[in-house]
């Protein structure tokens, strides 16, 4: 009987240790009572899970912030920026356009943290918060650090402009959209840091830098042989990899590739030769002249002449990747 008695005693003090530890905590009706409005931005989250509270959580915050706000349930705080925003040729006209709209990452947000959790086995609960401090500090110095260089790519000489420099397109762009996304969430957590941030040029003037720098920093690529489709992979991964981009309008920049490929047997040899030559000339068509010459020849054998043309284009892809681009790199100091 005793036994039974202990039993039963213990069996209640671990009910009212449950019981304790099951009662929902204060800050899931009443956030700003540990986290005063004037520090922080809080949403609690609610979901099935752990990973659909934290979810809610986030989609909350992104209601301060407008319906475009991305959200993730990986959330980091480290000062290392990602940028939504991913460039191509005709992409930065978005930045332009009045009806687009800006895309704010939560996940990589500064400042974006889960300071609580909870649940009682059924129900979870996630608190999403984002640090005024910390965030304000890191986009008011991204604004002021994006508008100083959209503001000294103005003073960029043209003339001194080659395709080696596209480069300087994304940049621009780039510069464009940690501007925008700072301003976007300093305007939601610190609205008076955000009218003292630095100011950026019009928007029709970085356009019209743009397509400035566009036309100068760009190169379009000329070649209507047949053996050319069997080679422009390579060419253009080759020049990617120098971070040069291929436009398919007018540009300053032109690079024409010239091949041919002809049939020049051996007499007495029973093998079919093909002799071909590749030619690669860069003009300059604001200073009307060749600025890159380079060639290379040779002669295949195979036991049809198509073999030997296709162990042509093998080795002309060979040199593209090898003579060539070293000579390239060497001229325009990649």
């Amino acid at each position: 009987m005793r036994k039974i008695v202990i039993t039963m005693v213990v069996w209640a003090i671990a009910s009212m240790a449950l019981t304790a530890s099951a009662e929902q905590p204060g800050w899931i009706d009443n956030w700003s009572s540990y986290y005063p409005e004037d520090s922080y931005i809080c949403a609690v989250g609610y979901g099935r899970s752990r990973s659909s509270a934290d979810q809610d959580g986030l989609a909350q915050l992104a209601a301060f912030f407008g319906t475009s706000v991305s959200t993730s349930t990986s959330v980091s705080t480290s000062n290392a920026f990602t940028s939504s925003y991913n460039y191509s040729e005709d992409s930065y006209r978005n930045l332009f356009d009045s009806g687009s709209t800006l895309s704010v990452n939560l996940s990589n947000m500064v400042g974006t943290s889960f300071r609580e959790r909870w649940d009682n086995g059924k129900d979870y609960y996630s608190l999403a918060v984002i640090d005024r401090k910390k965030t304000k500090e890191y986009y008011y110095s991204q604004a002021n650090d994006s508008a100083k260089s959209l503001k000294q790519a103005f003073n960029m000489n043209m003339s001194e402009i080659s395709f080696v420099n596209f480069y300087l397109v994304r940049n621009i762009s780039d510069s464009l959209v940690k501007y925008d996304e700072a301003m976007r969430i300093l305007s939601v957590v610190a609205p008076p840091l955000a009218s003292l941030a630095e100011k950026i040029p019009a928007r029709n003037e970085i356009s019209s830098l743009i397509e400035n720098l566009k036309y100068n920093a760009g190169v379009s690529v000329e070649c209507n042989d047949e053996a050319w489709d069997n080679l422009s992979d390579d060419f253009y991964s080759l020049l990617s990899s120098h971070g040069i981009s291929i436009m398919d309008e007018d540009s300053r920049f032109v690079i024409s590739i010239n091949i041919s490929m002809e049939p020049t047997d051996v007499p007495g040899n029973d093998l079919k030769f093909i002799s071909y030559s590749m030619t690669v000339i860069i003009r300059d068509q604001v200073q009307n002249k060749n600025i890159f010459t380079w060639k290379c020849s040779g002669r295949e054998g195979q036991y049809t002449h198509d073999a030997a043309e296709a162990r042509a284009i093998i080795v002309m892809r060979k040199k593209l990747n090898g003579y060539f681009d070293q000579k390239f790199s060497k001229a325009f100091n990649l």
